[in-house]
C-alpha cells in the first residue's frame, strides 16, 4: 500500500480515540457490574479477574474505536489495507517469538528496578495474582486467549496500526513514533492519588519498540505476534516454574540475571535490524 493510503490522524483525535477507549473500557465493565446482582464490590473484584468477561469488554471497547477512526481516517480502506495487517512467513513468525520472549524479560527487569521506587501496593499485587491463578482448563484456555490473541491484537490494530500509522502521515515517523507510544503508556494506567507510574513507563517502552518494529516492516503482524509471546509469558505457572524477576508476584522485588538481560536485549536489537527492510519514513 502506497503512503497516499495511510490513514490520515491529527494528536487531538489520537488523543481522543485513546481516552475513548480506555472510557469505553471502564464503562462496560461498569455495566457488568450492574447487570449482575449482588455485592457491587465483589462482583467488581471477581469479574476483573474473569478472563471471558475481560476478553469481552477489550474486544467491544477498542473494535468500536477502531471501527470509528477507520471510518474518519481510512473510510475508503478495507481492514487489512487501513492497518496494514499483512501475512508473513516462516523467518518473521520465528523472529517474532523470539523477540516477544526477549521483550518479556527486558521489560520485567525494567519493571523490577522501578519497583525499587515505586512497589506495587498489596491491592495490585492481588488483583494480578486473582487474574493469572485461573482455576480449571476452561480458564485457563480464556486468559490465553485474553491476554495472548485478543488483547494484543486489538491494541496493535488501535495503537500501532490506526494511530501510529495515521500520525506518521501527518507528524512523520519519529513524532508519531513517541506520540504512539506516550498514548499506549496512558491507556494502561488509571489516574488516582497513588499512581501506578511504572506500568506506564514500562509501556511506553514496550510502544517504543513494537512502533518501530511496525514503521520497519510496514506491517503491524509482527507487532502484534511479539506482544502476543510478550503477554503468553504471565501465562507460566508460578506454583510450578517459579523465574525469579519474571513472573514472581511476592512482595519482595528480585532481579533476573544480568547475562539473561543483555541476551535479551541483544536480541531485540538483531529482531530490529531483521525487520529493518526500508526507510522508517516509508510506512506502507
Amino acid at each position: 500500500m502506497s503512503k497516499a493510503l495511510l490513514p490520515k490522524i491529527s494528536i487531538p483525535q489520537a488523543i481522543g480515540l485513546t481516552f475513548l477507549a480506555k472510557f469505553s473500557l471502564a464503562l462496560l465493565f461498569t455495566l457488568a457490574v450492574h447487570l449482575h446482582r449482588g455485592d457491587a464490590a465483589a462482583l467488581a473484584g471477581r469479574l476483573a479477574s474473569d478472563p471471558f468477561i475481560l476478553a469481552s469488554i477489550q474486544f467491544i471497547a477498542f473494535g468500536g474505536v477502531l471501527a470509528l477512526g477507520l471510518a474518519l481516517a481510512a473510510p475508503k480502506e478495507s481492514l487489512p489495507d487501513a492497518i496494514a495487517l499483512r501475512r508473513i512467513g516462516a523467518r518473521e513468525l520465528l523472529t517474532s517469538l523470539i523477540a516477544g520472549l526477549a521483550l518479556a524479560i527486558v521489560l520485567s527487569e525494567a519493571d523490577n528496578l522501578l519497583r525499587e521506587l515505586r512497589p506495587l501496593r498489596e491491592h495490585e499485587r492481588a488483583q494480578l495474582s486473582r487474574l493469572l491463578d485461573q482455576d480449571g482448563l476452561i480458564r485457563h484456555l480464556g486468559l490465553a486467549f485474553a491476554i495472548s490473541i485478543v488483547a494484543p491484537i486489538t491494541e496493535e490494530a488501535l495503537f500501532r496500526g490506526l494511530i501510529l500509522r495515521g500520525l506518521a502521515r501527518t507528524r512523520g515517523p519519529y513524532l508519531a513514533l513517541l506520540l504512539s507510544a506516550v498514548l499506549f503508556g496512558l491507556g494502561h494506567i488509571d489516574p488516582s492519588p497513588d499512581l501506578n507510574w511504572p506500568t506506564f513507563f514500562v509501556t511506553f517502552a514496550a510502544g517504543l519498540y513494537l512502533g518501530w518494529i511496525t514503521l520497519v516492516s510496514g506491517s503491524i503482524t509482527p507487532a502484534i505476534l511479539i506482544h502476543a509471546a510478550h503477554n503468553a509469558v504471565a501465562l507460566i505457572p508460578a506454583d510450578r516454574f517459579l523465574i525469579r524477576g519474571l513472573n514472581d508476584l511476592s512482595d519482595e522485588t528480585t532481579h533476573l540475571p544480568v547475562a539473561s538481560v543483555a541476551v535479551a536485549a541483544l536480541s531485540l536489537l538483531i529482531a530490529a535490524v531483521f525487520f529493518t527492510r526500508r526507510d522508517p519514513s516509508t510506512t506502507s
